[in-house]
């Protein structure tokens, strides 16, 4: 968990693109890892990468929803956003992953198939969204 709250100051040094990619990849590598490799200590180093990446995307996505948004909007529009579409997927992708399970009839298969969506994120992040390193808040939502 230490490693949480280094993110925020990450993704100011190497960029919110870089950041995102740095923390989704080690996300997806760690819970990939985690339901694949046995023993105490890889199992071990692979639950702390795959904790950290969980733990650490959020701040990147706060950062991009704050950042990106007009500043008479930004309040809305992060509510929007961030507590009602993006709380959708709590909801649904315990069901998803529960409907897989009963299809595949393992734990292990499906968890690792989920290590896809963050890397479709850094990919979307990548063409659909700005670089806002080293720009003042009130500049990027014009971007």
């Amino acid at each position: 968990m230490p490693l949480v709250f280094y993110a925020g100051k990450l993704i100011d040094v190497i960029g919110r693109k870089a950041g995102a990619a740095v923390i989704f990849t080690t996300c997806s590598v760690g819970v990939a890892l985690a339901y694949g490799l046995h023993g105490q200590w890889p199992l071990t180093a692979a639950l702390l990468l795959a904790i950290f990446g969980v733990s650490a995307m959020l701040p990147v996505l706060n950062a991009f929803t704050t950042e990106l948004f007009p500043t008479e909007l930004r309040g809305d529009s992060f509510a929007w956003c961030n507590n009602l579409l993006g709380r959708l997927g709590y909801v649904v992708a315990p069901a998803f992953v529960g409907i897989a399970y009963n299809h595949v009839g393992s734990w292990g298969p499906v968890i690792q198939a989920t290590t896809l969506f963050p890397i479709i994120a850094v990919v979307m992040i990548y063409r659909m969204l700005p670089e806002t390193r080293g720009r003042e808040l009130e500049d990027t939502a014009a971007l």
